[in-house]
């Protein structure tokens, strides 16, 4: 879910139609006072193999985007957005957003920096340099063209633990100076997070959430 002007918000989700059929990602717009807004419609423009919703992230403009786990990068499930413009009119195309297409990547999360620009999060699974899986954030843009802008590659996250496989569950938030928090759980059950500088440089150390 994510606000957008005027007390509206957005709620993008995934569903499957009937089985055999494939998952697909949709979006339903609400008016503040709950009533919706035009009706539910569908995000994705690939209809093969199942799409399974991820993250969804509003701009001051009253745009937002959506990304979603998709099996068309070549080798399991990728990493795909749709931007819509404040009526929920798609911009541009779905873009693949992971530049590491082995395995899968899946489970994204995504939030709009101070500047505009995007950072999404997602798990890499059994990556080569590590045979882990593992947290892996990108922060992008958009060209005038459509086409992503990237502003730093794939920066992945490992917890100095002894059991650091990295589970489902992480999540992102913008800061107000333009940096951002990514946290996570590993195997272990331990929680991490990481601050980063608006420039995607280190602010600090690695924080052990929990005792």
């Amino acid at each position: 879910i994510a606000a957008l002007n005027d007390g509206k918000y957005v709620i993008t989700w995934h569903d499957q139609e009937g089985y055999p059929e494939y998952y697909n990602v949709y979006y339903q717009m609400f008016n503040a006072d709950g009533s919706k807004l035009g009706s539910e419609t569908l995000v994705n423009d690939t209809s093969a193999n199942d799409q399974y919703v991820g993250g969804i992230s509003s701009t001051s403009d009253g745009s937002f985007i959506i990304t979603w786990s998709s099996m068309q990068d070549g080798s399991g499930y990728g990493i795909y957005a749709q931007r819509f413009d404040s009526d929920g009119i798609k911009v541009g195309v779905e873009t693949l957003i992971n530049t590491t297409t082995y395995q899968d990547q899946s489970g994204s999360t995504i939030v709009t920096l101070a500047d505009g620009t995007y950072v999404s999060v997602w798990r890499s699974d059994n990556q080569v340099d590590t045979d882990a899986n593992t947290i892996t954030l990108k922060h992008f843009s958009f060209n005038a063209d459509h086409t992503l802008n990237v502003i730093t590659d794939e920066v992945e996250l490992h917890a100095p633990t002894s059991n650091a496989n990295s589970s489902e569950f992480h999540d992102i938030v913008a800061l107000t100076d333009g940096g951002y928090v990514v946290v996570w759980e590993v195997e272990s059950h331990d929680i991490w997070a990481q601050i980063f500088n608006a420039d995607d440089t280190l602010h600090g150390d690695l924080i052990q959430i929990d005792n």
